[in-house]
Protein backbone atom coordinates (compact mmCIF):
# COMPACT_ATOMS: atom_id res chain seq x y z
CA UNK A 1 0.00 0.00 0.00
CA UNK A 2 1.27 3.49 -1.02
CA UNK A 3 0.33 6.28 1.45
CA UNK A 4 0.88 9.87 1.32
CA UNK A 5 -0.86 10.36 5.23
CA UNK A 6 -4.48 10.16 6.30
CA UNK A 7 -6.40 10.29 3.74
CA UNK A 8 -7.84 7.89 1.64
CA UNK A 9 -7.31 9.68 -1.72
CA UNK A 10 -3.63 9.67 -2.18
CA UNK A 11 -3.67 5.76 -1.01
CA UNK A 12 -3.60 2.96 -3.58
CA UNK A 13 -2.12 -0.60 -4.26
CA UNK A 14 1.22 -1.39 -5.77
CA UNK A 15 1.73 -4.94 -6.92
CA UNK A 16 5.58 -5.40 -6.63
CA UNK A 17 7.69 -7.95 -7.54
CA UNK A 18 11.14 -8.06 -5.67
CA UNK A 19 14.23 -9.43 -7.14
CA UNK A 20 17.93 -9.91 -5.14
CA UNK A 21 20.65 -9.70 -7.29
CA UNK A 22 24.16 -10.92 -5.93
CA UNK A 23 27.90 -8.85 -7.37
CA UNK A 24 30.42 -11.41 -8.25
CA UNK A 25 33.11 -9.86 -6.14
CA UNK A 26 35.75 -11.44 -7.83
CA UNK A 27 37.36 -8.31 -9.74
CA UNK A 28 37.61 -6.18 -6.90
CA UNK A 29 39.54 -9.21 -4.87
CA UNK A 30 42.52 -9.17 -7.34
CA UNK A 31 42.03 -5.70 -8.21
CA UNK A 32 42.04 -3.76 -4.94
CA UNK A 33 41.67 -6.24 -1.98
CA UNK A 34 44.46 -8.50 -2.50
CA UNK A 35 47.22 -5.72 -3.32
CA UNK A 36 46.10 -3.69 -1.08
CA UNK A 37 46.74 -6.17 1.89
CA UNK A 38 50.00 -7.15 0.37
CA UNK A 39 51.17 -3.22 0.32
CA UNK A 40 50.16 -2.90 3.98
CA UNK A 41 51.84 -5.81 5.26
CA UNK A 42 55.26 -4.67 3.72
CA UNK A 43 54.59 -1.24 4.65
CA UNK A 44 53.80 -2.22 7.92
CA UNK A 45 56.74 -3.97 7.70
CA UNK A 46 59.29 -1.31 6.57
CA UNK A 47 57.32 1.12 8.93
CA UNK A 48 58.82 -0.62 12.13
CA UNK A 49 61.45 -2.10 10.29
CA UNK A 50 65.00 -1.70 13.21
CA UNK A 51 68.37 0.26 12.41
CA UNK A 52 66.72 2.43 9.38
CA UNK A 53 66.43 6.13 9.48
CA UNK A 54 62.59 7.99 10.12
CA UNK A 55 62.88 9.25 6.51
CA UNK A 56 62.94 5.93 4.78
CA UNK A 57 60.27 5.39 7.36
CA UNK A 58 58.49 8.21 6.38
CA UNK A 59 58.47 7.28 2.74
CA UNK A 60 57.16 4.10 3.17
CA UNK A 61 54.20 5.45 4.56
CA UNK A 62 53.66 8.06 2.83
CA UNK A 63 54.50 5.40 -0.17
CA UNK A 64 51.39 3.50 0.91
CA UNK A 65 48.95 6.40 1.54
CA UNK A 66 49.75 7.40 -2.26
CA UNK A 67 49.58 3.85 -3.68
CA UNK A 68 45.87 4.05 -1.71
CA UNK A 69 45.02 7.18 -2.91
CA UNK A 70 46.08 5.92 -6.34
CA UNK A 71 44.28 2.75 -6.21
CA UNK A 72 41.11 4.70 -5.52
CA UNK A 73 41.29 6.70 -7.67
CA UNK A 74 41.82 4.55 -10.76
CA UNK A 75 39.09 2.64 -8.88
CA UNK A 76 36.47 5.48 -9.08
CA UNK A 77 33.90 4.63 -11.64
CA UNK A 78 33.61 1.61 -9.87
CA UNK A 79 32.66 2.79 -6.50
CA UNK A 80 28.88 3.68 -6.32
CA UNK A 81 28.57 7.03 -6.24
CA UNK A 82 25.08 8.29 -7.39
CA UNK A 83 22.64 7.59 -10.44
CA UNK A 84 23.60 8.06 -13.98
CA UNK A 85 23.50 12.07 -13.92
CA UNK A 86 26.16 13.18 -16.40
CA UNK A 87 27.65 16.71 -16.44
CA UNK A 88 26.97 18.80 -19.59
CA UNK A 89 29.21 21.73 -18.88
CA UNK A 90 27.34 23.72 -16.21
CA UNK A 91 24.42 21.77 -16.96
CA UNK A 92 23.01 18.97 -15.24
CA UNK A 93 20.47 16.25 -16.53
CA UNK A 94 18.10 15.55 -14.34
CA UNK A 95 15.42 12.34 -15.13
CA UNK A 96 12.31 12.86 -13.21
CA UNK A 97 9.19 10.27 -13.28
CA UNK A 98 5.84 12.66 -12.71
CA UNK A 99 2.03 11.76 -11.65
CA UNK A 100 0.21 14.33 -13.04
CA UNK A 101 -3.73 14.49 -12.18
CA UNK A 102 -5.26 16.66 -14.72
CA UNK A 103 -9.02 18.04 -14.78
CA UNK A 104 -10.65 20.63 -17.03
CA UNK A 105 -14.22 22.48 -17.07
CA UNK A 106 -15.97 21.33 -20.78
CA UNK A 107 -19.82 22.80 -20.86
CA UNK A 108 -20.28 20.38 -24.13
CA UNK A 109 -19.48 17.33 -21.92
CA UNK A 110 -22.52 17.74 -19.80
CA UNK A 111 -25.67 15.85 -19.26
CA UNK A 112 -29.23 15.56 -17.11
CA UNK A 113 -28.30 12.33 -15.27
CA UNK A 114 -31.59 11.91 -14.66
CA UNK A 115 -32.36 10.73 -18.07
CA UNK A 116 -30.03 8.49 -18.06
CA UNK A 117 -30.32 6.41 -15.35
CA UNK A 118 -28.82 8.53 -12.94
CA UNK A 119 -25.29 7.78 -14.74
CA UNK A 120 -22.91 10.79 -13.28
CA UNK A 121 -19.89 9.69 -14.37
CA UNK A 122 -18.27 7.72 -17.64
CA UNK A 123 -14.82 6.74 -18.35
CA UNK A 124 -13.56 6.47 -21.99
CA UNK A 125 -10.76 6.90 -24.07
CA UNK A 126 -8.82 10.18 -23.38
CA UNK A 127 -8.87 10.76 -27.73
CA UNK A 128 -12.52 10.82 -27.54
CA UNK A 129 -13.11 13.95 -25.89
CA UNK A 130 -11.18 17.11 -26.34
CA UNK A 131 -8.37 17.44 -23.95
CA UNK A 132 -5.58 20.53 -23.42
CA UNK A 133 -2.56 20.20 -25.58
CA UNK A 134 -0.40 20.44 -22.25
CA UNK A 135 3.25 21.25 -23.36
CA UNK A 136 6.55 20.93 -21.09
CA UNK A 137 8.94 24.44 -21.26
CA UNK A 138 12.21 24.14 -21.59
CA UNK A 139 13.00 20.08 -21.15
CA UNK A 140 15.29 17.56 -22.57
CA UNK A 141 13.07 15.32 -23.58
CA UNK A 142 9.66 13.71 -22.37
CA UNK A 143 8.24 9.93 -22.57
CA UNK A 144 4.53 9.51 -21.80
CA UNK A 145 5.09 5.22 -19.85
CA UNK A 146 0.90 5.21 -20.71
CA UNK A 147 0.05 2.58 -22.76
CA UNK A 148 -1.39 3.57 -26.21
CA UNK A 149 -4.82 2.00 -25.29
CA UNK A 150 -4.93 3.21 -21.16
CA UNK A 151 -5.06 6.22 -22.14
CA UNK A 152 -8.31 7.12 -20.28
CA UNK A 153 -10.05 10.02 -19.08
CA UNK A 154 -13.36 10.37 -16.41
CA UNK A 155 -16.63 12.41 -17.43
CA UNK A 156 -18.88 13.29 -15.01
CA UNK A 157 -22.40 14.85 -15.64
CA UNK A 158 -21.55 18.65 -14.84
CA UNK A 159 -18.42 18.29 -17.54
CA UNK A 160 -15.73 18.01 -15.34
CA UNK A 161 -12.84 15.94 -17.53
CA UNK A 162 -10.04 14.17 -14.76
CA UNK A 163 -7.63 11.91 -15.86
CA UNK A 164 -3.47 10.65 -14.72
CA UNK A 165 -0.13 11.21 -16.62
CA UNK A 166 2.61 9.19 -15.52
CA UNK A 167 5.61 11.08 -17.81
CA UNK A 168 9.38 10.62 -17.94
CA UNK A 169 10.66 13.68 -18.21
CA UNK A 170 14.69 15.00 -18.76
CA UNK A 171 15.30 18.51 -17.29
CA UNK A 172 18.11 20.83 -18.05
CA UNK A 173 18.86 22.15 -14.86
CA UNK A 174 21.90 25.03 -14.43
CA UNK A 175 24.39 24.68 -11.78
CA UNK A 176 26.18 26.76 -9.60
CA UNK A 177 28.78 25.00 -8.61
CA UNK A 178 31.04 27.60 -6.26
CA UNK A 179 30.36 25.34 -3.31
CA UNK A 180 31.19 22.05 -4.91
CA UNK A 181 30.40 19.05 -3.88
CA UNK A 182 28.57 21.05 -0.62
CA UNK A 183 26.14 22.48 -3.43
CA UNK A 184 22.68 22.77 -3.58
CA UNK A 185 21.19 23.87 -7.40
CA UNK A 186 17.28 24.39 -7.84
CA UNK A 187 15.57 23.10 -11.00
CA UNK A 188 12.10 23.81 -12.40
CA UNK A 189 9.62 21.92 -14.80
CA UNK A 190 7.28 23.85 -16.55
CA UNK A 191 3.81 23.00 -18.24
CA UNK A 192 2.46 25.26 -21.28
CA UNK A 193 -0.77 25.29 -23.49
CA UNK A 194 1.14 27.00 -26.41
CA UNK A 195 -2.05 26.72 -29.04
CA UNK A 196 -4.29 28.91 -26.82
CA UNK A 197 -4.14 32.28 -26.05
CA UNK A 198 -4.47 33.47 -22.28
CA UNK A 199 -7.86 34.90 -22.77
CA UNK A 200 -8.97 31.50 -23.63
CA UNK A 201 -7.27 29.06 -20.70
CA UNK A 202 -6.55 30.06 -17.36
CA UNK A 203 -4.19 27.65 -15.74
CA UNK A 204 -3.78 26.36 -12.30
CA UNK A 205 -1.62 23.82 -10.47
CA UNK A 206 -1.34 23.07 -7.12
CA UNK A 207 1.10 20.12 -5.37
CA UNK A 208 -0.65 17.28 -3.85
CA UNK A 209 -0.35 17.76 0.14
CA UNK A 210 0.71 14.13 0.61
CA UNK A 211 3.50 14.15 -1.09
CA UNK A 212 4.85 17.70 1.12
CA UNK A 213 6.65 16.00 3.81
CA UNK A 214 10.15 15.44 4.09
CA UNK A 215 9.50 11.33 4.83
CA UNK A 216 8.42 11.42 1.63
CA UNK A 217 10.74 13.43 0.26
CA UNK A 218 13.75 10.08 1.82
CA UNK A 219 12.40 8.05 -0.38
CA UNK A 220 13.01 10.40 -3.59
CA UNK A 221 16.57 11.33 -5.26
CA UNK A 222 19.05 8.99 -5.23
CA UNK A 223 22.72 8.15 -3.47
CA UNK A 224 24.12 11.92 -4.54
CA UNK A 225 21.00 13.78 -4.73
CA UNK A 226 18.42 14.50 -1.87
CA UNK A 227 15.19 16.25 -2.33
CA UNK A 228 15.07 19.13 0.17
CA UNK A 229 12.37 21.39 -1.01
CA UNK A 230 9.01 21.40 -3.87
CA UNK A 231 7.16 24.41 -5.13
CA UNK A 232 4.80 25.31 -7.54
CA UNK A 233 3.96 28.34 -8.78
CA UNK A 234 2.56 30.50 -12.34
CA UNK A 235 4.57 32.29 -14.17
CA UNK A 236 3.82 34.81 -16.65
CA UNK A 237 6.17 34.04 -20.42
CA UNK A 238 6.14 37.66 -22.25
CA UNK A 239 6.83 38.72 -25.10
CA UNK A 240 6.16 42.15 -25.12
CA UNK A 241 3.48 41.83 -27.59
CA UNK A 242 -0.51 41.01 -26.91
CA UNK A 243 -0.05 37.63 -28.53
CA UNK A 244 3.27 36.01 -27.41
CA UNK A 245 2.46 36.27 -23.83
CA UNK A 246 1.26 32.70 -21.80
CA UNK A 247 0.92 31.30 -18.47
CA UNK A 248 3.86 28.72 -17.02
CA UNK A 249 2.67 25.98 -14.78
CA UNK A 250 5.98 25.62 -12.57
CA UNK A 251 6.70 23.25 -9.96
CA UNK A 252 10.25 23.99 -8.54
CA UNK A 253 12.68 21.51 -6.53
CA UNK A 254 15.47 22.22 -4.74
CA UNK A 255 18.31 19.61 -4.56
CA UNK A 256 21.20 19.23 -2.38
CA UNK A 257 24.24 17.18 -2.80
CA UNK A 258 25.50 14.07 -0.44
CA UNK A 259 29.43 14.92 -0.51
CA UNK A 260 30.61 12.02 1.38
CA UNK A 261 32.09 10.34 -2.01
CA UNK A 262 34.18 13.18 -2.54
CA UNK A 263 35.47 13.58 1.16
CA UNK A 264 36.92 9.94 1.65
CA UNK A 265 37.89 9.93 -2.48
CA UNK A 266 39.88 13.63 -2.02
CA UNK A 267 39.90 16.17 1.03
CA UNK A 268 40.35 13.56 3.76
CA UNK A 269 43.07 11.87 1.41
CA UNK A 270 45.01 15.30 0.68
CA UNK A 271 44.54 16.78 3.97
CA UNK A 272 46.63 13.78 5.22
CA UNK A 273 49.22 13.05 2.47
CA UNK A 274 50.10 17.13 2.50
CA UNK A 275 50.30 16.72 6.66
CA UNK A 276 52.84 14.02 6.59
CA UNK A 277 54.54 15.12 3.73
CA UNK A 278 55.13 18.73 5.45
CA UNK A 279 56.74 16.85 8.02
CA UNK A 280 58.98 14.97 5.82
CA UNK A 281 59.97 17.95 3.72
CA UNK A 282 61.32 19.98 7.31
CA UNK A 283 62.75 16.44 9.39
CA UNK A 284 65.85 17.59 10.92
CA UNK A 285 69.23 15.35 9.88
CA UNK A 286 67.85 14.26 6.64
CA UNK A 287 69.55 15.18 3.23
CA UNK A 288 67.98 17.95 1.40
CA UNK A 289 67.34 15.50 -1.82
CA UNK A 290 65.06 13.46 0.37
CA UNK A 291 63.38 16.26 1.28
CA UNK A 292 62.85 17.53 -2.33
CA UNK A 293 61.84 14.32 -3.19
CA UNK A 294 59.00 14.30 -0.73
CA UNK A 295 57.40 17.52 -1.66
CA UNK A 296 57.86 16.80 -5.29
CA UNK A 297 56.11 13.18 -4.99
CA UNK A 298 53.40 15.06 -2.72
CA UNK A 299 52.94 17.67 -5.81
CA UNK A 300 52.76 14.57 -8.07
CA UNK A 301 50.45 13.28 -6.23
CA UNK A 302 48.00 15.91 -5.71
CA UNK A 303 48.29 16.38 -9.33
CA UNK A 304 46.97 13.17 -10.40
CA UNK A 305 44.19 13.45 -7.91
CA UNK A 306 43.04 16.40 -10.03
CA UNK A 307 43.69 14.58 -13.29
CA UNK A 308 41.76 11.34 -12.12
CA UNK A 309 39.05 13.49 -10.79
CA UNK A 310 38.62 16.06 -13.56
CA UNK A 311 35.60 14.25 -15.05
CA UNK A 312 34.04 14.33 -11.43
CA UNK A 313 34.38 18.38 -10.95
CA UNK A 314 32.13 20.23 -13.04
CA UNK A 315 33.57 22.45 -16.13
CA UNK A 316 32.90 25.85 -15.42
CA UNK A 317 34.40 28.81 -15.64
CA UNK A 318 34.44 29.63 -11.75
CA UNK A 319 36.66 27.23 -9.54
CA UNK A 320 34.67 25.00 -7.39
CA UNK A 321 35.17 24.90 -3.58
CA UNK A 322 36.67 21.59 -3.78
CA UNK A 323 39.38 22.74 -6.75
CA UNK A 324 40.28 25.47 -3.98
CA UNK A 325 41.28 22.91 -1.70
CA UNK A 326 43.30 20.98 -3.94
CA UNK A 327 44.85 24.64 -5.68
CA UNK A 328 45.74 25.29 -2.11
CA UNK A 329 47.24 22.19 -0.44
CA UNK A 330 49.56 22.24 -4.22
CA UNK A 331 50.19 25.66 -2.74
CA UNK A 332 51.05 25.05 0.50
CA UNK A 333 53.44 21.55 -0.56
CA UNK A 334 55.32 23.93 -2.98
CA UNK A 335 55.83 27.13 -0.42
CA UNK A 336 57.35 23.81 1.78
CA UNK A 337 60.07 22.87 -0.90
CA UNK A 338 60.62 26.47 -1.43
CA UNK A 339 61.33 26.89 2.03
CA UNK A 340 63.73 24.10 2.15
CA UNK A 341 65.60 24.73 -0.41
CA UNK A 342 66.20 28.71 0.55
CA UNK A 343 67.00 27.54 3.93
CA UNK A 344 69.72 25.84 2.97
CA UNK A 345 71.37 28.10 0.84
CA UNK A 346 70.54 30.75 3.24
CA UNK A 347 72.79 29.06 5.83
CA UNK A 348 75.57 28.39 3.06
CA UNK A 349 75.93 32.19 2.92
CA UNK A 350 74.57 33.64 6.41
CA UNK A 351 76.16 31.29 9.00
CA UNK A 352 79.72 31.61 8.40
CA UNK A 353 79.40 35.23 8.04
CA UNK A 354 77.54 35.56 11.84
CA UNK A 355 80.86 32.87 12.66
CA UNK A 356 82.66 35.23 12.27
CA UNK A 357 81.37 37.85 14.69
CA UNK A 358 81.31 37.44 18.05
CA UNK A 359 77.99 39.59 19.44
CA UNK A 360 75.30 38.61 21.00
CA UNK A 361 72.81 39.05 17.98
CA UNK A 362 75.06 37.21 15.70
CA UNK A 363 74.47 33.98 18.17
CA UNK A 364 70.57 34.12 18.57
CA UNK A 365 70.54 34.68 14.32
CA UNK A 366 73.05 31.98 14.10
CA UNK A 367 70.42 29.43 17.02
CA UNK A 368 67.53 30.42 14.84
CA UNK A 369 68.75 29.94 11.41
CA UNK A 370 69.32 26.44 12.76
CA UNK A 371 66.53 23.96 14.07
CA UNK A 372 64.07 26.40 14.99
CA UNK A 373 63.79 27.77 11.45
CA UNK A 374 62.75 24.70 10.32
CA UNK A 375 60.33 24.14 12.96
CA UNK A 376 58.37 27.19 13.01
CA UNK A 377 58.17 27.28 9.00
CA UNK A 378 57.25 23.17 9.70
CA UNK A 379 54.34 24.15 12.04
CA UNK A 380 53.26 27.62 10.04
CA UNK A 381 52.25 25.06 7.39
CA UNK A 382 50.95 22.22 9.28
CA UNK A 383 48.67 25.04 10.66
CA UNK A 384 47.86 26.42 6.99
CA UNK A 385 46.94 22.66 6.23
CA UNK A 386 44.63 22.15 8.92
CA UNK A 387 42.88 25.95 8.57
CA UNK A 388 42.19 24.61 5.06
CA UNK A 389 41.11 20.92 6.37
CA UNK A 390 38.70 22.68 8.20
CA UNK A 391 37.00 24.94 6.53
CA UNK A 392 36.18 21.64 4.41
CA UNK A 393 34.23 20.32 7.52
CA UNK A 394 32.84 23.43 8.22
CA UNK A 395 31.23 23.79 4.92
CA UNK A 396 30.40 20.01 5.08
CA UNK A 397 28.74 20.28 8.65
CA UNK A 398 26.68 23.56 7.74
CA UNK A 399 25.30 22.19 4.79
CA UNK A 400 24.05 18.66 6.63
Amino acid sequence: MLSYGDDSAGCMQKAIFEFKIQRNPMYYMYMIVFPSFIINALSLIGVFMRNSDRMSKLNVGLTNIMTMTFILGVMADKIPKSGSIPLLGIYIIINLFIMIFAYWYDPRLAWDSTKYGDIDMLHMRQERVWSPTLSLFKINDMMDLRDQDFRLVCVTNVGHVYTSLTLRVSVNCPMNVNRFPFDSQICSVQFNMPIFYMQQVKMFNEIYQGILNTTVWETMGNSEWDLVNLTNRIDLLTYNDMFGDMELATFEFKIQRNPMYYIYMIVFPSFIINALSIIGVFMKNTDKMSKLNVGLTNIMTMTFILGVMSDKIPKTGSIPLLGIYIIINLFIMIVAVGITVAIGELRKWALPRLKLKKHKLSQKLEYILGDPLETICAVFLELLTTANFIMMIIFWISDA
